[in-house]
């Protein structure tokens, strides 16, 4: 069984991709594309209601999503106040966070926090995993192939990312959670010009 392979020491789903995809050419066929792959087995644990001990492996994926609740930004100089939402950027390893405040959360913004957090870890991972957003997603059927944005499956070709949205309903996937483990969210944020320009 797949699954238990995985809880093998130094197993990841890369290197069980790999393998699959070794085997299915051998036979003269073409395999799955790594994304693909991971969302048929995400569907495969989610029917048998497969649950297992799940050890992350270092550098494997980056957890991505807008945080929960919005955040409020107060202009020091008239005082007027404004929604700011957090994207978030985990490597789920160590715990290891990425959080940028932007404007909105449209397309724009979101594939601009991607490349800002890419720039701060120093690279990538072969996978990025986000939740169901409009953002990033388009289509994520029960059965079949998940449909990405065109412009978020243009920035993973770019970096050879394979984007593999979260299962539905999983919430335990989720990159903000570590993040309000980690930093105070209640708090107010005053709004610095120079910082908000990018955004």
């Amino acid at each position: 069984m797949m699954y238990k392979e995985l809880q093998k020491p130094g197993v990841t789903r890369t290197l069980l991709w790999e393998e699959y995809a070794r085997e299915v050419k051998a036979a003269g066929k073409i395999p799955l594309q790594y994304s693909q792959f991971c969302n048929y087995f995400n569907h495969y644990l989610e029917i048998n209601k497969a649950t297992m001990h799940f050890e992350h492996k270092i550098a494997e994926r980056i957890e991505v999503d807008w945080c929960g609740t919005t955040i409020p930004i107060v202009n020091e100089l008239t005082g007027e106040v404004t929604k700011g939402y957090l994207f978030v950027g985990t490597l789920p390893y160590s715990q290891y966070s990425y959080a940028e405040l932007m404007s909105d959360m449209k397309q724009e913004n979101w594939i601009t926090a991607h490349v800002n957090m890419f720039n701060f870890f120093g690279g990538t991972t072969p996978i990025i995993y986000p939740d169901n957003l409009k953002t990033g997603v388009i289509k994520h059927p029960k059965h079949g192939d998940v449909i990405l944005n065109p412009a978020y499956q243009e920035m993973g070709d770019y970096y050879n990312i394979a984007i593999v949205p979260t299962p539905i309903k999983s919430p335990k996937s989720k990159p903000w959670y570590y993040v309000k483990k980690k930093y105070q969210l209640n708090r107010n944020f005053f709004y610095l010009t120079s910082t908000f320009e990018k955004c």
